[in-house]
């Protein structure tokens, strides 16, 4: 993962959940330790797309459990453009 990456996606799960961006760290849980469900994901997932040029798929944001699960996601699809 680059720190690129980590930090430009950081920043919109910090906009999006109202969290501490230096809180936010690879290892937390998306719906246990930020509370995102499904309505938030609605509000995230168009402002990563928007943030990296991609097209998340919905059936790839259910299987995303941490952060660091997105975050490989959209370095993988931001290497493969």
């Amino acid at each position: 993962m680059t720190d690129d990456v980590s930090d430009r996606a950081a920043a919109i799960i910090a906009d999006v959940t109202g969290a501490d961006e230096s809180n936010i760290v690879p290892e937390m849980s998306l719906a246990r330790d930020l509370e995102i469900e499904w309505p938030d994901t609605c509000e995230l997932i168009p402002a990563l797309d928007d943030e990296f040029q991609l097209s998340i798929h919905d059936a790839d944001v259910q299987e995303m459990e941490t952060i660091e699960n997105l975050i490989d996601y959209v370095d993988e699809r931001c290497g493969e453009m």
